[in-house]
């Protein structure tokens, strides 16, 4: 913590022409031009510091939405509750070190090195036949809380993002799955279960083996126990192609990558200290485009600082 920095953000309403937020806006973003470093950057600090302390997620939202959770909070103006932070900062004085820090979670790779042969098609117990090209989607496993999300209300003050991370509610017999890169000597591999916010996606089976007695299918991005998931209403057949509204080859291939090359130990942001966190990343970059069935509006990242939320025309 720069406490030399946070005395003279004490001293804000002295420097300002008026007492507007968009004042502040201007004036930080012009003052974290001054750090060539993001973490000696004060909202670096601060966007933790909400996150940790105050458990208003950062990985999820911008610091200004932060803020307007705070304020809402506080029940102040968002200057009012920006000089109160500040003061409550200089109060605690908790290090950036200690902000960031993470406890280290076991990451579950599970290495598929030595995959059966993949199967044109087989014929589950039910009776039914799967083929190589058949289509599924994912069942809802969101349910109502969506209402509780920006992307559905962007006027809540107060959103719950827990979408947006991994969850006990997730499905149960889905795991992330990576092809593998031949070109960079990475076997496929799977990793956790299928988060529930990819309800309604479409998928599409590229490959079908048996393991262990069970019959597995790899898809673009999920390996699926699939007699277990049909049983248990995790998965729907998507007899016909339909439309291709929740079927985006491109952020699946993107996620795989970015995946990939974080088990590889490429370099990342130094945010990302997990493969729940690069999800987490991926679906805020991308959550645009995937366009989900209950989105009425979605995050545009501006050049001017202010909040990046827009409605959609429907």
């Amino acid at each position: 913590m720069n406490k030399a920095l946070f005395e003279r953000l004490r001293s804000y309403r002295l420097m300002l022409v008026r007492y507007e937020e968009e004042h502040l806006f201007y004036f930080l973003d012009g003052l974290s031009s001054a750090f060539e470093q993001r973490r000696d950057d004060p909202r670096y600090y601060l966007a933790r510091y909400l996150d940790r302390v105050h458990h208003i997620d950062f990985r999820t939202q911008s610091w200004i939405d932060q803020m307007d959770h705070y304020t809402h909070l506080r029940g102040e103006s968002l200057v009012g509750a920006f000089l109160d932070l500040v003061e409550e900062v200089l109060d605690r004085e908790i290090s950036l070190d200690e902000l960031t820090a993470v406890p280290m979670v076991a990451e579950d790779f599970r290495d598929l090195t030595a995959e059966a042969p993949s199967l044109e098609t087989v014929q589950l117990s039910s009776g039914r036949e799967v083929r190589i090209g058949d289509r599924f989607r994912l069942s809802d496993r969101v349910g109502e809380d969506y209402r509780r999300n920006k992307y559905y209300d962007l006027h809540i003050k107060d959103p719950s993002w827990e979408l947006f991370h991994a969850s006990e509610r997730d499905f149960r017999h889905l795991a992330f799955y990576c092809s593998g890169r031949a070109d960079l000597d990475l076997p496929p591999f799977t990793f956790g279960r299928v988060w529930r916010i990819f309800s309604h996606f479409k998928t599409v089976v590229r490959a079908i083996r048996r393991v262990a007695g069970k019959v597995y299918l790899a898809t673009d991005l999920f390996w699926i126990d699939i007699e277990a998931a049909l049983a248990a209403g995790e998965l729907t057949p998507e007899l016909s192609e339909g439309d291709e509204k929740y079927y985006r080859t491109d952020f699946y291939e993107g996620l795989a990558d970015a995946v990939a090359f974080y088990r590889l130990g490429w370099e990342q942001a130094d945010d990302v200290t997990h493969v729940h966190h690069l999800i987490t990343q991926q679906l805020v970059d991308h959550f645009f485009a995937i366009r989900v069935p209950w989105m009425n509006a979605y995050r545009h990242f501006r050049v001017r600082p202010g909040r990046n939320w827009i409605a959609m025309n429907r």
